[in-house]
């Protein structure tokens, strides 16, 4: 996964991440600390995720912003949880951050 922190563009062909049984996978993340919130935009890139339970594809959290223009999120696995978790769908938004997707 790249280390996105602060502030970030990323103008990449294809961002991928896996896990093999039941770990937490994210391909795109954006990371902040409650006072200096972090922001990734990425244009025209393809993320693909594998794996059991939390494979995510993007997830924003700690006050974070992460801008999607253009590409595709594609996640692959099993969902463990029952019921599915948020965290079990191709992007994550938690409350009080921002995902835009264009």
């Amino acid at each position: 996964m790249p280390d996105t922190g602060a502030n970030s563009q990323i103008n990449a062909p294809c961002i991928a991440a896996g896990t093999s049984g039941t770990n937490v996978s994210a391909a795109l993340t954006a990371s902040g600390l409650a006072d200096e919130p972090g922001s990734v935009m990425v244009n025209d890139v393809t993320i693909n995720t594998r794996g059991d339970d939390n494979a995510m594809g993007a997830i924003a959290v700690l006050n974070d912003t992460i801008t999607l223009n253009g590409g595709t999120i594609t996640t692959t696995g099993n969902w463990i949880s029952s019921p599915p978790s948020p965290t079990d769908i191709p992007v994550e938004r938690q409350p009080g951050h921002t995902f835009q997707v264009s």
